[in-house]
């Protein structure tokens, strides 16, 4: 993680996009189950049709804002992982340039190609899953903590 972290510093203010669209889905995911508490115990208990309304206009309207942050985070966090990736490529590259000719005379071609290809791809879908995987699942249980 620290060698990641040191590709993705330079790209810090890009990932404030994803951070908030990662705590506005998460908010919305943690207040659906208390959205749906209240129009059971105040909307369709007592036959309330305003209250109903508001309640599944705010939750369309909650799911739509949730949808849109979440599109636009990973809008976002694509341009940054795609930086991060070329930044990586480039550092092999740089790595390659200063090796010597022995380095190359006992390695072969098809390692060297399989580590720009298969382990790039591999760093690529790691990074591409952090978002799902690792901050979201944060984020859900620090408002989860929050809320309780």
């Amino acid at each position: 993680m620290g060698r990641i972290y040191r590709y993705l510093k330079p790209y810090r203010l890009q990932l404030i996009p994803v951070v908030i669209g990662c705590a506005l889905e998460m908010a919305f995911n943690a207040q659906l189950p208390l959205t749906i508490k209240y129009l059971i115990d105040h909307a369709i208990a007592v036959h309330d049709s305003a209250a109903l309304m508001w309640v599944l206009a705010a939750l369309v309207a909650g799911g739509l804002l949730a949808g849109l942050a979440g599109l636009m985070r990973d809008y976002f966090y694509s341009r940054v992982v795609s930086l991060v990736v070329a930044a990586l490529r480039g550092t092999m590259f740089e790595k390659l340039q200063r090796l010597s000719l022995d380095y190359f005379a006992r390695a072969e071609g098809g390692d060297i190609l399989s580590r720009f290809s298969n382990d790039l791809a591999a760093a690529e879908s790691g990074l591409a899953a952090a978002v799902a995987w690792g901050v979201q699942p944060v984020l859900d249980i620090a408002i989860s903590a929050v809320m309780i």
